[in-house]
């Protein structure tokens, strides 16, 4: 019989991809209860997310706004901020 460990909640449960292949059911039932899942493969770690029905469909209109961001980007169109409140500050002077 396995041994049960007790899990904080909030902390990151690893599993490596051998154990996420033998009990990928329990490493998705952690995901649904909220307790966050980190798959090890290859001296990498790979988040599983539970993904709501809800979240961002990438439409026509979302994908060419990605696109100019990224021309408008690579032309030097943006604004940087050095510190956390600068970019506050920007962000209230828009109101």
């Amino acid at each position: 019989m396995e041994e049960q460990t007790t899990i904080e909640a909030g902390q990151v449960v690893q599993m490596t991809s051998t154990e996420f292949r033998k009990h990928p059911g329990r490493a998705f039932e952690l995901v649904k209860s909220g307790q966050p899942v980190a798959i090890s493969y290859r001296g990498e770690l790979f988040d599983i997310v539970l993904r709501e029905d809800d979240e961002l469909e990438i439409t026509p209109e979302l994908l060419e706004a990605i696109r100019e961001s990224r021309e408008q980007y690579a032309r030097g169109e943006y604004i940087s901020f050095k510190t956390h409140e600068e970019l506050q500050a920007w962000l209230d002077s828009l109101q």
